[in-house]
């Protein structure tokens, strides 16, 4: 008679068994082919960011600076990819002395090439299979580093995590990390875009200005996890490559006289709205992306009628009537993100545009 074959360790792929009264949640991506491209052109917009980060904190790139960098970015073992990773933005947090460096990293637009863009996404998809297709050439690439998509009923979640101990810098990693997760999404889905809300594993840090102005969301610190929560619908939306490609480049390609689809006005408020909340807006600032000077810009608005002021305060208002009513942020924290200094000046502001008080707008139109 045979000797029975001894049973060996449980298969990676054994499933667990869901807990008693708890559904589990629908893990979205699945194993896909990977790019490598994809991923080392994400690699090396991360190197990118850092450099262009830097001289904004007044810090120069140094010697060393320069080969912590340039080792990220040329670095092909995965064992090492993050702990160069790790290395460079410790250094450079040290330099800088920003607690947030991290974040102002992540905010940078590190999808801005079309070799990238054209390897995750095909001609027409969804939301849900570009984050899938991302998520797992992501995984691929590191195993150290858990990036998941999962789905829990109504509920979404874009979650990132470091799997290895001891990594330097891991919360300003993970902050970057979430970061880029919001440029996609407002890429695919718009500038105006916000989660519902965003965990941060780490406890808040002494200014929250910098994350309030970004995320636009409430934001939960010490959250054991990390991850965007937003509605599961977003994930169904088609995308088409065309559209998302010319709003992503459009503030690339000079004065929008070559889009006749849009007046120079409407192309000035489009860039409002991606800026203001996490950088301000200046004429100074705006103009150099529609390669002109900033007389040069009033000039065109003029001609419509318009003023940059005006288009500054209308986007204020906008995003402000949003966050109001769609959010649970506090006046202090919707005043952060629309730059004012005060909130007594975001109230006083608010009632020239509106005729209420935020607190009597909230209250009237807030759904329930």
């Amino acid at each position: 008679m045979r000797a029975r074959k001894p049973k060996g360790p449980p298969s990676r792929r054994t499933r667990q068994p869901p807990v008693a009264g708890t559904p589990p949640p629908v893990v979205v991506h699945a194993r896909v082919p990977r790019e490598r491209g994809a991923v080392d052109m994400l690699r090396i917009g991360i190197a990118e960011a850092i450099a262009a980060v830097l001289p904004n904190l007044g810090v120069d790139l140094d010697d060393e600076i320069r080969s912590a960098s340039q080792a990220v970015g040329e670095n092909d073992a995965p064992s090492r990819a993050l702990p160069e990773l790790s290395r460079l933005i410790s250094l450079c947090v040290a330099r800088t002395n920003c607690p947030h460096f991290g974040l102002l990293v992540g905010q940078r637009d590190m999808f801005a090439s079309l070799g990238l863009m054209g390897a995750l996404m095909p001609q027409s998809s969804t939301v849900g299979q570009i984050l899938t297709k991302l998520v797992c050439n992501l995984h691929s690439e590191d195993a150290t580093t858990v990036p998941m998509l999962t789905q829990h009923g109504e509920t979404a979640r874009l979650s990132y995590a470091i799997d290895r101990y001891g990594i330097e810098s891991a919360d300003q990693i993970t902050d970057g990390a979430l970061a880029t997760g919001v440029n996609i999404l407002r890429m695919l889905r718009g500038f105006e875009w916000s989660p519902s809300e965003v965990l941060l594993p780490h406890p808040p840090p002494t200014d929250l200005g910098p994350f309030a102005r970004f995320f636009r969301a409430p934001i939960r610190f010490d959250a054991g996890t990390a991850g965007l929560v937003f509605p599961a619908s977003c994930l169904e939306q088609q995308i088409v490559a065309e559209a998302v490609l010319r709003r992503l480049f459009a503030d690339r390609l000079g004065p929008p006289t070559a889009v006749a689809a849009d007046s120079f006005g409407e192309e000035v408020r489009r860039v409002l709205r991606a800026r203001l909340p996490s950088d301000g807006c200046s004429a100074k600032a705006i103009a150099p992306l529609f390669s002109m000077h900033r007389r040069t810009l009033s000039r065109h608005l003029r001609r419509e009628g318009l003023s940059f002021s005006t288009l500054v305060n209308e986007i204020r208002f906008e995003i402000a009537r949003r966050l109001l009513t769609q959010t649970d942020m506090t006046f202090t924290q919707v005043a952060r993100v629309l730059g004012f200094a005060e909130i007594s000046v975001f109230t006083r502001a608010f009632r020239r545009w509106s005729g209420q008080t935020p607190t009597a707008w909230r209250a009237a139109h807030r759904p329930g």
